[in-house]
Order: structure tokens, then sequence, then C-alpha cells
């Protein structure tokens, strides 16, 4: 959605709605996978869009085509080692998805604003989604290291900004229930620009990549587009429709 589908105004270029209502209208589904928390997903769509189905939090909830959920929040106990690590490597600053709400971490007190400490992790009401940002390029690939031995997922949708899920959590995976087997990632074209579209961008049918992606995410998509201040998704849509016509 970031650095996809929204400008660097964050918002929805009115090509892009007109070719999201187009594909819609041809009976094909259409959906968003973020990073985001699902409140942020749709203060940014606003009316604009509405997606057939939704991935949040690089797929730790799931919203189905048939409006069912799906949560896959870490672990209690794999939260708090990466609490600690993330504590231990000196970031800039720690952010945790409780509940669907992003809260701050106190970096003194070692509190969540606006969590009670007996709720967090909390049993069956885990956390879905870890953040931290570190400026230090030596901290972050540190960090990184540290984290990759914990069984949990770890990606970056920024360069300073670290982002971790449960194991097998990412936006790939997330498509997959989202879809089910109606719909295989094969038969799914989809749009990246940063590590946390890696996966997706590798399994689906058709991966592209818009030109501000990273060098890396173009090096494993099937196609470029243009940047997202120019209205991305309707050169796919036009690319996709075209070729099937």
């Amino acid at each position: 959605m970031d650095g996809t589908l929204l400008n660097n105004q964050k918002e929805i270029a009115p090509a892009d709605v007109a070719a999201i209502s187009r594909w819609q209208a041809t009976g094909r589904l259409f959906g968003i996978t973020s990073g985001r928390q699902e409140t942020g997903e749709a203060r940014a769509l606003r009316t604009l869009v509405r997606p057939d189905f939704v991935v949040c939090l690089n797929g730790a909830l799931v919203i189905k085509a048939d409006r069912q959920r799906k949560r896959r929040p870490l672990s209690a106990a794999a939260a708090a080692r990466v609490i600690t690590v993330m504590m231990q490597a000196n970031v800039q600053e720690i952010v945790v998805t409780f509940q669907g709400l992003s809260h701050p971490l106190d970096m003194h007190s070692g509190r969540f604003a606006g969590i009670d400490p007996a709720a967090l992790p909390g049993d069956g009401r885990g956390i879905d989604k870890l953040s931290a940002i570190i400026k230090d390029p030596q901290t972050r690939a540190k960090l990184m290291l540290a984290l990759h031995q914990l069984p949990v997922t770890t990606t970056h949708s920024d360069t300073d900004y670290l982002e971790v899920t449960g194991p097998g959590v990412t936006k790939a995976s997330g498509l997959t229930v989202a879809l089910g087997a109606a719909c295989p990632l094969a038969q799914v074209a989809a749009v990246g620009d940063y590590g946390n579209d890696e996966e997706m961008i590798k399994q689906v049918g058709i991966g592209y990549a818009v030109a501000n992606a990273t060098a890396r995410l173009k090096a494993v998509a099937d196609r470029l587009t243009v940047a997202n201040t120019d209205a991305p998704i309707s050169h796919i849509v036009n690319d996709l429709l075209d070729t099937k016509n």
C-alpha cells in the first residue's frame, strides 16, 4: 500500500481508483496487503477503494472475501524474547501492535503506553507485530542477526524500520489464507516496493515492482512498472487486462 497504491502524499491517484473499479467490474478480486494495522489501511483507503479482501500487519491479520477474520499473533514467549533483544540493541523506538492498535514503548519504564502490563503479551490475545526503528546500520545488522535466531519472521518496510511477526507470517502466507484453495498464488498478480513484499512477489504468478522499489525487490520481480507517484495500479491493470484480451 505505502509506496505502491499510495503516492508520496499518502493519496490514491484517481487513475488508480478507476482502474481498480474496472478490474473488479470484470469479476476479479482486488485485495490490499500491507504492514499497516486495519484502521490505518481503512484510513488510507477512505471510501475510494473497497477491497475484496485485506491482509494487514504483514499477514498477522487477514480479512477474507467472506469477511471472516484470521489472526496469527506471536506467542507470548516469542514476543517477550523479541522485546528483550530489541531493548538490548539500544534501538530508537519500539512499537507493538496489540489487539489491532499500535503502542510505543516507554524506553525508560519498559512499558507500552495504553496497555495494562498484566495483559501483555496476553494469553490468546497476543501481539500481532513488533516494530523497531534503528538508524545505525551496524546496530540494525546485528539486531537482524539476533532476531533471525528466534522463532519469528523478521522483515523491513523501510531502511530503518524492522518488523517482526510470528513464524511463517508474511504477506505471501496472508494471501494464501485470504484466498484459500479457490485461488492459488499462481493466479495472483501483486505489486511491491520493499523487503516485506519480497516473499509475496516471489510466490505470486506475476510479481510487479514499482520504479521506486528497492534493487533487491526489482531483482525478484517478474515485471517493472512506474513509480508510486505515477498511478502504477492503472498501468498494471491495463497490462493485465490487455494481455488477457
